[in-house]
């Protein structure tokens, strides 16, 4: 994804370098893009930068990052006092952003086995982890849709919770997020809810 958002702008974005030949399997490019302008947009940290970190945690959270208690893994962020860690989508290698009050004081590359900086970076591009950020107009249509689509399934659906995303997230035992139709009872026994969810009903056994 951050690939993608990555070609994308350095292709189309205002003043952007673009590359003679652009390599990319058919599938990809037949795919319909979203709102791709806002997404798009990477987050330049420089040293000497001054940032508020609350606002960047909050940003990079919009585009799809999970904060997590420690990075691992490409698409992640941790903050601890004062440092940010960043795993940017299209890093070989996380970021450290070591803050002194709301200036960058240093920039680091740093080892996920055991957390130590490894290298000096003077600059650090951060691409998004998804297309479709929650801008202002989105949330305000998710809302208005939440009333009659609750969890993206229209009201009255057969899944706990009104879709499979939204049981598999209340911790449903024996729903999946991968499913594709709604579960039955016909031919095999359907586990129940463990946490009493209103739509988690138990199913008869066959």
């Amino acid at each position: 994804m951050g690939t993608r958002l990555s070609v994308l702008w350095h292709l189309f974005a205002e003043g952007a370098t673009r590359p003679d030949v652009v390599v990319a399997p058919v599938r990809a490019i037949l795919q319909r893009l979203g709102p791709w302008r806002d997404a798009a947009a990477p987050v330049t940290l420089v040293e000497g930068q001054r940032i508020d970190a609350e606002e960047l945690v909050a940003q990079l959270v919009g585009q799809g990052y999970r904060r997590e208690h420690q990075v691992e893994h490409r698409g992640e962020l941790a903050v601890r006092g004062g440092i940010v860690d960043i795993f940017p989508s299209t890093a070989d290698a996380p970021v450290r952003v070591d803050l002194f009050g709301d200036e960058i004081d240093r920039l680091t590359t740093f080892d996920v086995s055991d957390q130590r900086s490894i290298a000096p970076l003077g600059c650090a591009v951060v691409f998004g982890c998804r297309e479709m950020p929650p801008t202002a107009a989105i949330t305000a249509r998710a809302a208005e849709l939440e009333a009659t689509e609750p969890g993206g399934a229209p009201t009255g659906s057969a899944w706990p919770g009104g879709s499979p995303s939204t049981a598999w997230r209340r911790g449903c035992r024996g729903w999946s997020p991968k499913s594709t139709s709604p579960p039955t009872s016909s031919g095999r026994t359907r586990r129940s809810c463990s946490s009493s969810h209103e739509g988690c009903a138990t199913a008869p056994s066959s």
